[in-house]
């Protein structure tokens, strides 16, 4: 029988639920397990995040964030790309748009990998002149961003913008890892 007055070790618990939300069949158990948790931490929501936006189910990941944001956590940087890459899985720009509100509320935006998040989220949804405006306003930029804005313009099958970022990557000596083919490019 457990000793009820032996309290679980956070981290031992963090650890466990990680394994769980981060292994694609175990997702739900890990959603029982944080049910459990009595104010959870941003770290935990930001696993969980992170476990629903790769599951078969990202839609999951929206609603625990909107449940995380009616408990009074924001979030943090590392909250954000999960969010956006589940937003992207869904097709939902609009609640994109207005998580990337919160980021630029929040300062989050001058991230590169916060910034890359929504150039993949807002091509993948079809909104190339948004991904093209946050690549534009970007400080700094790295591989990621380039190959994220070539591989929308590209799935949009708009070559001549696709070329059009090639080559401005290619006058910043910029390498690309992309592989182009006869007729289209793959991402």
């Amino acid at each position: 029988m457990p000793n009820p007055n032996l309290k679980p070790d956070p981290s031992t618990i963090y650890h466990l639920l990680k394994s769980y939300a981060l292994s694609s069949t175990n997702i739900l158990k890990a959603h029982h397990l944080f049910q459990q948790i009595h104010r959870p931490t941003l770290p935990f929501w930001n696993i969980m995040i992170r476990g629903w936006s790769q599951s078969d189910q990202p839609i999951h990941t929206i609603h625990l964030y909107n449940l995380m944001y009616e408990h009074g956590l924001l979030g943090n940087n590392l909250t954000y790309p999960f969010l956006f890459k589940a937003c992207a899985r869904v097709s939902d720009v609009s609640c994109g748009r207005a998580v990337h509100a919160r980021v630029l509320k929040l300062g989050f935006d001058y991230l590169v990998f916060v910034s890359n998040a929504l150039i993949h989220m807002y091509a993948s949804c079809g909104y190339l002149g948004l991904a093209q405006k946050v690549f534009d306003e970007m400080p700094d930029r790295d591989l990621v961003s380039w190959n994220s804005l070539i591989c929308g313009y590209s799935q949009c099958r708009r070559f001549r913008e696709v070329l059009g970022v090639f080559e401005a990557m290619r006058v910043a000596n910029v390498t690309s890892r992309i592989i182009f083919r006869i007729n289209f490019l793959r991402c």
